[in-house]
């Protein structure tokens, strides 16, 4: 038998990669990307392909699932597999290399130079590949159109409405408010938006709702792990990204980064990790400030989440009603009743306005012409959030008004109609009725109340109270108390204004009115809002 020659590689240098090379079907690489989740390389007979792709997001390994045969190979005999091959551990590799020249018969030296040339070509693909992976959305011009249409018309939140009952949206109401308080994804500032349901009819809700918000900005989950917001596979994972959490009761625990940034806007920790190149632990910063914008649901009376100013808890109505029509919908699905292209085309639609809607500056000048504390009083939560719902308002108007500029920003103006829209479309959020309290728990409200105003008759608007010093007024045991006032807390009767657990919490009253009079604020503030002289 003739020994068998050294045949040297074809490609015997290493390519310096570009970024046009790296995004192309067939490029220098000798790469097939075309599909990158089977990633071909070919060099003389041998064929190498990736299946899965390339989705290692540990620099410092590179694993991937190898398929490797010859071309024009029958027997699957004479193909060899492997899963998940870290092509970075030269163990690993020289074991590769043994087996295919085993299976394939040919020369180790020979097949040795195309892996290797493959695995740098690999490496050099992942460097640059992030850069191109924010996906193109292919748009069909019709909805296009018909979205750009929905953005100009007049009523343009009524619109909206409408198409996101032909979506299929069991309750287009909280729909609506889902859909203008995910805009806020696009600012600065997110909101978060908590449905305060029976757990059931609201998982069902919400996953009725994530059809009409964009594939590209919406991350999905049942759970979350502790610290996972601060270890993103891509540096823009979570930017301007919806998450749509299913388990919100799972992140209760104080030491918990997602938690930690819904309460402040972003999580900045300092962490101790191995480094990926020496092996020593060191200090690290794992900062969040990403905006992302939270969509969950809880059956609780109260979770942390509430007490945020960024997170608006929306209680549900008309439960049963609602209940009736997801019913409806499901037997019209299971007897093929159901217009699935109807309502596929409605949140086509709806995705597309959100992606045709830009980030501007909002600047108010109705805020300046009206008190708009003579609804909201103290409760800086309520009055903050409702601003921030005015804006998103305001960016969905986007197309019906003059964009300004300045030397360093463009900017769109608040119109008093907006501001209409957001107490209307929210209503239940700032004017929770004291009719929705339990009993117990609206008799020791107003018990609270007449204890402080006897106690304080000329300043009572500015008395705060401990837990365990009102606890014995009100006559209720510690675990009763603390519930109550939770529960109060979420409506927005009370807050919290300092203390700790040592030697209680203080709290002072939000809403000294009664219904009637919170009700008739509620409606004067609408009347100056429509008013000529603003």
């Amino acid at each position: 038998m003739k020994p068998l020659k050294n045949i040297p590689p074809k490609n015997t240098e290493f390519i310096v990669p570009k970024i046009a090379d790296a995004v192309e079907g067939s490029n220098t690489y000798g790469l097939d990307i075309s599909n990158p989740d089977y990633i071909v390389f070919k060099s003389e007979n041998i064929v190498i392909e990736i299946i899965g792709g390339i989705h290692d997001v540990m620099l410092s390994s590179l694993r991937v699932s190898l398929k490797i045969y010859k071309v024009g190979t029958i027997s699957p005999m004479e193909i060899y597999r492997s899963s998940l091959v870290d092509v970075f551990n030269d163990n690993q590799v020289d074991y590769v290399i043994t087996k295919v020249c085993e299976r394939l018969k040919i020369e180790s030296l020979r097949f040795q130079n195309i892996l290797y040339d493959c695995i740098e070509r690999l490496d050099n693909y992942r460097r640059n590949k992030e850069k191109f992976t924010t996906p193109v959305i292919a748009i069909p011009s019709r909805y296009k159109q018909e979205a750009q249409t929905i953005l100009k018309q007049e009523n343009v939140v009524q619109g909206i409405s409408n198409l996101l009952a032909s979506a299929g949206i069991s309750d287009a109401r909280l729909g609506l408010q889902l859909f203008i308080t995910s805009i806020s994804r696009i600012t600065d500032k997110p909101l978060h938006t908590i449905v305060n349901a029976p757990r059931l009819l609201a998982h069902a809700l919400i996953s009725e709702y994530k059809e009409v918000l964009p594939k590209e900005h919406l991350h999905e989950v049942t759970t979350i792990s502790k610290h996972a917001l601060s270890y993103p596979p891509t540096p823009d994972f979570w930017n301007h990204k919806t998450l749509m959490l299913h388990q919100l009761d799972s992140i209760k625990e104080k030491d918990n980064t997602l938690l930690e940034y819904l309460l402040q806007g972003q999580s900045k920790r300092l962490v101790t990790q191995s480094d990926a190149k020496t092996g020593n632990y060191e200090s690290q910063k794992k900062d969040v400030t990403s905006t992302i914008n939270l969509i969950s649901y809880t059956s609780t009376d109260y979770h942390p989440v509430f007490g945020s100013k960024y997170a608006l808890c929306i209680p549900l109505k008309n439960t049963n009603k609602t209940q009736e029509k997801i019913y409806e919908r499901e037997v019209k699905e299971l007897s093929g009743l159901w217009d699935s292209e109807k309502s596929n085309q409605a949140s086509e639609i709806l995705q597309h306005i959100q992606r045709g809607l830009k980030s501007f500056s909002i600047y108010n000048p109705i805020i300046e012409q009206v008190n708009i504390t003579t609804f909201f009083g103290n409760d800086i939560k309520a009055m903050s959030q409702y601003l921030q719902v005015v804006n998103c308002i305001t960016l969905l108007h986007q197309y019906q008004v003059d964009i300004k500029l300045t030397k360093t920003k463009q900017y769109i103006d608040v119109k008093a109609e907006y501001m209409i829209v957001a107490l209307e479309t929210f209503r239940e959020v700032w004017l929770k009725k004291d009719d929705e309290l339990y009993f117990n728990v609206r008799s020791t409200f107003n018990t609270i109340k007449k204890n402080i105003k006897k106690q304080h008759p000329s300043d009572y608007l500015s008395q705060t109270f401990l837990l365990k010093e009102i606890r014995k007024a009100v006559g209720k045991s510690p675990v009763t108390m603390q519930r109550h006032l939770k529960t109060l807390e979420l409506y927005g009767k009370i807050e919290r204004s300092g203390g700790n657990n040592r030697i209680g919490y203080q709290y002072k009253i939000l809403e000294w009115q009664d219904a009637n009079s919170k009700v008739a604020a509620y409606e004067k503030l609408i009347d100056e809002l429509k008013t000529g002289t603003i």
